[in-house]
């Protein structure tokens, strides 16, 4: 299966343009993904789903240095322990 969509990088899709704090943002976010994840790996769970209410397109790029970014969604697939 080719998973290169999961990679920080132009796909030539839509990317929602960002700012620092949105960087920052997500960063936050997948670090909290991992982390919880991981302390839930051993529980009982007929389905562990996670549900982004407000996600945007699964790329962002930031609009200062064109660096682009897994947004929410994304980062919620690239997990170490998946939903």
């Amino acid at each position: 299966m080719d998973n290169r969509y999961l990679d920080a990088q132009d796909d030539g899709l839509l990317m929602r343009p960002m700012k620092d704090w949105a960087a920052e943002k997500l960063d936050y976010l997948e670090r909290y993904l991992n982390i919880f994840t991981t302390s839930m790996r051993n529980q009982r769970w007929r389905a562990l789903n996670y549900i982004d209410l407000f996600a945007g397109p699964g790329k962002c790029q930031h609009e200062a240095s064109s660096d682009v970014y897994l947004g929410s969604p994304l980062l919620a697939l690239t997990t170490k322990k998946s939903f």
